[in-house]
């Protein structure tokens, strides 16, 4: 366990409210239960998340657009595998589009997670009501009692990249480096890419076996991996979802099938979605 590893430190309750970097170090200020502390570290790695403060802190740009929809997560208990429905699944239709994820739970039945759109006009407290998510929950498997429902909120999806995921000695990962709705689950698995590409090098240049400028590698490799696959894939994941034409919603349909009926177009298919070409693509960029 990290947490009994002298080498580390780990602070709960403890958001970072400034970064500044020099030559040769990084300093981070924390705000901690006791007060105000400083840290300091040569290289320092930013993974806070789509609101990254150290990506502000550091004045990364980050490019991109926010869609208009609000999203609706919503978590209940009702087991749908008995309808023939995945741990993860994606239900195309123009007006009940969603997505669908099984998540743990202390209840050994897991949750039920579902994502879909709502108009972003409404309050919350109007898409989050029993009656309008009571509604949405039975178009989409009707029952003749009300679901349970663990969970609600409302999000906003964006589409964005930092404009490097470099400064000197501090780099970013994860969503606080690009962020992406969320119909596909690419953006987790980037996210580790990401981890596992930066430690590799990192720790390299931490040893003395390379200097500092591996780590521009890790920018342009992550980064084309962030524009040309993450975001690229989940925007046409999500306008497939939501096509309203129904001869393009046709077409997709029939183009689907031709995939799965051919072994070599299936499996160039799953290695795409599963990310692992991301991977091979990344590896090659020098």
């Amino acid at each position: 366990m990290i947490k009994d590893n002298p080498d580390f430190e780990i602070h709960f309750g403890a958001p970072v409210v400034d970064v500044t970097q020099d030559a040769d170090r990084v300093t981070v200020t924390a705000k901690t239960p006791a007060g105000e502390r400083t840290f300091t570290a040569p290289w320092m790695i930013g993974s806070d998340g789509g609101r990254s403060t150290v990506r502000k802190a550091m004045n990364f740009g980050f490019q991109g657009f926010t869609w208009p929809e609000l999203f609706v997560v919503v978590s209940t208990y009702y087991d749908f595998a008995q309808h023939g429905i995945t741990p993860n699944a994606y239900i195309a239709d123009p007006d009940d589009w969603c997505a669908i994820f099984k998540m743990p739970h202390q209840r050994p039945e897991g949750l039920w997670r579902f994502a879909y759109g709502s108009d972003p006009d409404l309050p919350d407290k109007e898409v989050l009501s029993d009656e309008a998510v009571e509604t949405r929950m039975q178009r989409f498997v009707k029952r003749p009692v009300r679901y349970e429902i663990a969970y609600r909120s409302t999000y906003r999806v964006h589409q964005r990249v930092a404009d490097t995921f470099r400064k000197g000695r501090v780099l970013l990962a994860g969503d606080a480096a690009h962020i992406n709705n969320p119909i596909g689950a690419l953006g987790l698995n980037s996210g580790l890419q990401d981890a596992a590409n930066l430690t590799d090098k990192l720790g390299r240049v931490m040893r003395g076996e390379a200097d500092g400028s591996l780590l521009d590698r890790y920018d342009r490799q992550r980064r084309t991996i962030a524009n040309d696959i993450v975001q690229a894939m989940s925007i046409r994941n999500k306008e497939r979802l939501q096509e309203r034409d129904p001869e393009v919603r046709k077409r997709s349909r029939d183009e689907m099938r031709r995939i799965g009926q051919d072994p070599a177009r299936a499996y160039e298919y799953l290695l795409n979605t599963s990310m692992i070409t991301s991977v091979r693509k990344a590896a090659s960029i020098q």
